[in-house]
Parts: C-alpha cells; sequence; structure tokens
C-alpha cells in the first residue's frame, strides 16, 4: 500500500514517541485509541442503495473483526446530522465530521455504482489535519466479492492508524486492542467524553421520536431511504415521485403477450354401431361402442389483460389480473357400422370428420403477488406467485347433433399455481412498464378419456404437457 503521504505523519509521530519515552519511559506497548469514521456508502443512482448498504455492513463488520475501534452511520446521524448519508457528495462532509468527532483520526468515505454487471466502488481515507486523502481504493468488483473488498478497506485502515499521531498534542494516548470484536453498529471511541456529564455519569438521552419511526413504519420504507427522504427537505409526495417509490401507490396495467402449453383444446368422439333387422325388413342400429377423449394440449395462444395492484409495503405488491387468452380448439367425430349377423366383424360402413381448428376464448382470473427487491430507481426487479383460474365453454357444437348423436362436454374451470420474474420500469410523472415471465402448473382439468365396448379406428391422442409458459409486458399508471 502507498504511504507517500504518510511518511512526515510517521515521523511526527516517532519523535513525540521518542520525547514522552525520554521523559518517562514507556511500560507498555504504544497503542492508539483511535477511532474510523465510517458514513453510510454513497449509492451514485437511486438503484445502487442496496449495495451501498451492504457495504456499509460488511465494512463496519471487517473492522469489528479486526478489533478496530469504530463510529458506524448510526451515531454519526445522531450526532452530525444528514452527512451520514451521501457524505461523498457533501464537500463539506470531512469538516463537519472532525468538528462533531474531535477525537477520530481517520474518515472512511465510499461510493458504489452499478455498472455493467458490476460494482465500480471508490474508498476515500481522510485524515484530521488534510483536505485531500490520505489514500484511495478503486476497484470494480462482482456482488460476491463485496466481503473481500470490505475486509481490504478495513485492512488499509487498521494501517493508516498504525501511522497516525495522536489527536492530543503532548499526550500519547495508550490503549490495547478490545479482547473481543465490538459487536456491528457499536460504538468504541475509547477518548470520548461526550456521553458523560459534569459527575462523570452517562447523560440523560432525549426520548426517542416515536412517531417519526411510526411515520417511517405507515410509509413502508427501509430506514435508510426513509433518513433519505427527510434529509431531502422535500414534501414526502414531491421526494417519493422523485425517488421513483411504489410503496403505497395503486398500480394500473395494461399487458399483452403469448403463451406456450395447454392452451390448445380438442375432443375426439366415436361410436360403433351393429346393423340389425327391426324385424320389418328395416335396418336398425346397435350402438355397441363408443370412446371420448378431451384434453387441454401443446400449442400457443395470444394473451392480453387488465391488471390493479396496491403497494402496502416496498417490497410486496398484491394484485389481480384478468384477462383472455386466445387459442384454439378442435372436434374430430366418427362412426363404425357392422352387419355382424351376416358378416361378422366385416366393417359395413364409416366416416371419420375433422372441424377446426377453430379460434377459442378463455377468460383467465389471476391472483397474485410480486416480490420487489429494490425500494426505488427506474428499475425493479421481482419474482411473483399467484393462482390461475381459466373458465372454457362447453363443447356442444351443432355437429354433435347430427344422424349421429354424439355425446357433448361440459365447461368448467382449470385451476393452476403460478410463479415466475419480471422487471418493473418506472418513470416520472406515474407512468410504469414491465416484462414477465410466468410459468404455471396446471392441477385441473386432467385429460378426459372414456372407452366403452368395442371402438376402431381411434386416433392417435395428442398429448398434453400440464404446464404454460408466457411471455408478457404492459405499460400503466401508478396511482397516489
Amino acid at each position: 500500500m502507498p504511504v507517500r503521504r504518510l511518511l512526515p505523519r510517521a515521523a511526527r509521530f516517532l519523535t513525540l514517541a521518542m520525547a514522552v519515552a525520554g521523559a518517562g519511559g514507556l511500560a507498555s506497548p504504544v497503542a492508539h485509541a483511535a477511532d474510523v469514521l465510517l458514513p453510510t456508502f454513497t449509492p451514485r443512482t437511486m438503484s445502487d442503495f442496496g449495495p451501498a448498504e451492504r457495504l456499509t455492513e460488511e465494512t463496519l463488520q471487517a473492522l469489528a473483526d479486526g478489533g478496530v475501534a469504530f463510529v458506524p452511520p448510526s451515531e454519526i446521524q445522531k450526532r452530525a446530522g444528514n452527512v451520514a448519508d451521501g457524505c461523498a457528495d457533501l464537500p463539506d462532509c470531512t469538516t463537519v465530521l472532525w468538528g462533531h468527532f474531535p477525537s477520530a483520526s481517520i474518515a472512511v468515505v465510499g461510493t458504489t455504482e452499478y455498472n455493467e454487471g458490476r460494482l465500480d466502488t471508490r474508498v476515500l481515507f481522510y485524515g484530521p489535519d488534510d483536505t485531500a486523502p490520505l489514500e484511495s481504493m478503486n476497484e470494480s468488483i462482482l456482488e460476491r466479492d463485496i466481503p473481500a473488498f470490505a475486509g481490504k478497506v478495513a485492512v488499509t485502515a487498521r494501517e493508516l492508524l498504525g501511522l497516525m499521531p495522536p489527536r492530543e498534542a503532548g499526550v500519547l494516548a495508550l490503549a490495547s486492542e478490545p479482547s473481543s470484536p465490538p459487536s456491528r453498529g457499536s460504538v468504541t471511541a475509547q477518548d470520548d467524553y461526550s456521553d458523560l456529564d459534569d459527575k462523570g455519569g452517562p447523560k440523560a438521552q432525549p426520548p426517542a421520536d416515536d412517531s417519526d419511526d411510526f411515520e417511517r413504519r405507515m410509509s413502508g420504507l427501509p430506514p435508510s431511504l426513509w433518513k433519505r427522504y427527510k434529509a431531502s427537505g422535500k414534501s414526502y409526495k414531491d421526494w417519493k415521485e422523485e425517488a421513483l417509490v411504489r410503496s403505497g401507490s395503486l398500480i394500473i396495467e395494461v399487458f399483452g403477450g403469448a403463451a406456450f402449453g395447454d392452451v390448445k383444446r380438442v375432443y375426439d368422439v366415436r361410436k360403433t354401431f351393429d346393423q340389425i333387422s327391426d324385424g320389418q325388413g328395416e335396418p336398425a342400429f346397435d350402438e355397441i361402442g363408443s370412446y371420448q377423449y378431451e384434453a387441454f394440449v401443446r400449442g400457443s395462444a395470444f394473451e392480453t389483460g387488465l391488471s390493479v395492484g396496491y403497494v402496502p409495503l416496498w417490497w410486496l405488491e398484491i394484485g389481480l389480473s384478468g384477462g383472455v387468452q386466445l387459442g384454439r380448439r378442435t372436434l374430430n367425430t366418427g362412426w363404425t357400422s357392422y352387419y355382424k349377423e351376416e358378416h361378422g366383424d366385416e366393417i359395413q360402413d364409416s366416416a371419420n370428420d375433422e372441424y377446426g381448428p377453430v379460434p377459442s376464448t378463455l377468460a383467465v382470473i389471476q391472483p397474485r403477488l410480486r416480490f420487489y427487491t429494490l425500494p426505488s430507481g427506474p428499475v425493479k426487479p421481482y419474482a411473483m406467485a399467484g393462482l390461475m383460474m381459466r373458465f372454457y365453454d362447453a363443447y356442444n357444437d351443432p355437429q354433435l347433433s347430427g344422424e349421429v348423436q354424439y355425446p357433448s362436454r361440459d365447461g368448467g374451470v382449470g385451476l393452476g399455481i403460478t410463479a415466475g420474474g419480471g422487471l418493473a420500469f418506472d418513470a416520472p410523472k406515474g407512468a410504469i412498464g414491465f416484462i414477465e415471465v410466468p410459468w404455471t402448473y396446471l392441477m385441473t382439468p386432467e385429460p378426459f378419456q372414456l372407452t366403452t365396448g368395442e371402438v376402431v379406428g381411434v386416433p392417435k391422442r395428442e398429448l398434453a404437457s400440464g404446464q404454460v409458459l408466457a411471455f408478457r409486458a404492459g405499460i400503466g399508471f401508478r396511482l397516489f
């Protein structure tokens, strides 16, 4: 690690240590009671909040694991106000930090930004006597590498602390590392007595602002995003629109797409007759067998519909969509006759007719949930789950009621369980869009097959897959 800037500081510290040692000697190894100030990593865009929060938490944990005393963002927010968030964007951030934490020795200011699937992350290390950073780290990392990068930040901070002189002139602070790492988020400043009263006891703390916490919980926002709203100085409505937050919004969407799988409907029906005499010389037909097969089978269909949803929490949307699947359906009929009395099993006559495929409209209702991964920003990935109810009509076509009477089939409701994922897009003034890929496992109806007696000439059955995969896209509005 380059330390050219720190050589003058190291020389000053060594000179001071030798002076103190010459005056009275050192009975124990020299150590610093210096703190590291760590404001929250600054996200460059609204969609970078999640990585910035995780970088901050992992760095705090790495400092604690390394036995480095630190002041977390929560304490900085308590004493120094808004500089705890967005420190990298404030030109006087470090000046404010040193004013509120005069005993600290290092300030770690970090930024991060998504760039083509990686996190462009920069960390600057400041000392109290310099406006320019003492050291910097610039790396492009994957999200899985965040803990390793945080470890590097902690090691750099520890090395810098070893080269920093004490803050109090003429006083050499002696301290040992804590026997166990401090818990995440704890304040371990050993030479900061601002929380003690005149008698050495703890100062009385002001009562917590329960009303603000209640308001945040009602908004459904995470604490970090709520702090950004409070720091903005804007009305909640204006800030929410600018940050593209969906929490508390009513979502209305129209969509279209394509579905593949069991969206085509087929019905095959056959009858077998034995030609007999009615006793008066006229032929009569006695039914000796029948066959029926009805099922949803593999095909493709166009989908369209409307959905309405409500977002009570930033990560949850409860919705209901309704629409239609515009697929196809076919009907096959056939009959065979014998004259068993004279010719045995020799077929005397037969017919086979196919009707369609013709358009078929299925009504679809789908209660669903969406689970968002980001609270704000223009792009929000989500997972989804729901129940699909598909309404289909009866097979009572006129072709079933000709000279040969074939049985009809009733309509009904098919049920399926849906899961999938997608991307939601938010734009200013309430405009929204989405693309999603839902997959549905079909539980009902199961293929229907019934055979009685003897039947010949049964066609090859089209088989069901038991599932439907759809690709949808839509636009809409975000209200409230």
